[in-house]
């Protein structure tokens, strides 16, 4: 039976992003899971993967353990002997390729957004961009989640347009119930994603903080916490969020949709995304959303259609834009919420992902 690889760096990226895309393999093929062990690696096995546990540091740059790394994950794609070979997330996109190579099996891709390398200049994060655009450049094939990506990809690395393809993102299930609770008292806004500066909390809770000294029917939801991510801001700062008294700070959970559907507004005030799920359950769950114009955001988002957008890194216009959403008369808030859920059904099914992903499979075998 002909065997198909999903390579990532946790088991719960594949369950959480891939899941619809595993179904429709087993129809037809040996899925075969390769991701650290986590509390999502029984959910695989239960769909009928098959998974094997590969030893993967996320935040490591020790060239010991990374060697290490690259070996263990060329021994179990050698013992799998796999027809085809998908890489999620960027060390199992740059150690893939270099499995694949080596052994001749067809590979591709999948860039979920440039992300933090492209956002800083430090030398650890221009030496990572080198790299990982080094080893791009030698992909059988590329799925790339946003234009800005896209057109990175193909004018600065010189990939060929034939071995690159514009998704969007990982797709949507776009059959979400969308029940709506009844309107809450306050005006509140949603922030779902990393406690990580990288993707502006701390603007957001500025820009917060002056609206609220003036609109007491305002809150703040901030949902995303991780106790242990050493990668998180400080947490005196957390500590301040949850002393707000119109904050609240929620953990880190895969079961957002109620608090979507709970709140007025979704807010992403990140410096550059991939493709964020926030905005497109926002959008199917006729939610208006506010941000940052970066790559991903804007992909999703058209300025005054089905959301808005603000600069980036500029609190004032962050601060513009919410009271803008606060303000608008009934028929206009109906008209962005309509606008979002047809922009996401009609733009963002994840079933235009699948059948790109398929298509890329059935010509490697």
């Amino acid at each position: 039976m002909i065997k198909v690889i999903l390579s990532a760096n946790s088991c719960w990226y594949l369950y959480n992003y891939k899941s619809s895309l595993i179904k429709i393999l087993l129809k037809k093929y040996e899925v075969h899971c390769l991701a650290p062990k986590d509390k999502y690696t029984k959910y695989l096995k239960k769909m009928g993967a098959k998974h094997h546990q590969i030893k993967l540091h996320n935040t490591s740059t020790n060239p010991f353990k990374e060697f290490l790394s690259i070996i263990n994950l060329f021994y179990c794609i050698k013992k799998t002997k796999p027809n085809v070979l998908l890489n999620f997330t960027i060390k199992n996109n740059i150690y893939g390729t270099i499995c694949a190579k080596y052994l001749d099996i067809p590979f591709a891709n999948n860039t979920a957004g440039l992300g933090n390398s492209f956002v800083n200049s430090n030398l650890i994060f221009l030496c990572i961009r080198f790299i990982y655009g080094h080893f791009l450049k030698k992909s059988d094939f590329v799925f790339t989640q946003n234009r800005d990506d896209y057109k990175y990809l193909v004018q600065n690395l010189k990939i060929s347009k034939k071995k690159i393809c514009l998704v969007p993102g990982s797709g949507i299930n776009t059959k979400i119930n969308i029940y709506q609770k009844k309107k809450n008292l306050f005006f509140t806004l949603l922030y779902l994603g990393r406690f990580i500066e990288n993707k502006g909390i701390l603007d957001l809770f500025e820009a917060f903080q002056n609206i609220y000294k003036n609109v007491k029917t305002i809150k703040l939801v901030l949902a995303g916490y991780k106790k242990n991510d050493k990668s998180q801001i400080p947490y005196a700062l957390i500590r301040k969020f949850k002393k707000h008294e119109a904050i609240s700070v929620v953990n880190f959970s895969d079961k957002n949709i109620k608090l979507i559907k709970n709140c007025s507004c979704v807010i992403l005030p990140s410096y550059r995304e991939g493709m964020p799920r926030s905005l497109l359950e926002a959008g199917l769950l006729k939610k208006i959303s506010i941000a940052a114009n970066v790559p991903g955001c804007r992909d999703i988002i058209k300025n005054g259609y089905n959301g808005y957008l603000f600069q980036k890194g500029n609190v004032s216009d962050l601060e513009k834009k919410i009271m803008k959403v606060y303000n608008l008369k009934k028929f206009q808030l109906n008209k962005i919420q309509n606008n979002a859920r047809l922009r996401v059904i009609s733009h963002f099914d994840e079933q235009v992902v699948i059948q790109k992903t398929l298509n890329f499979i059935k010509k490697s075998i």
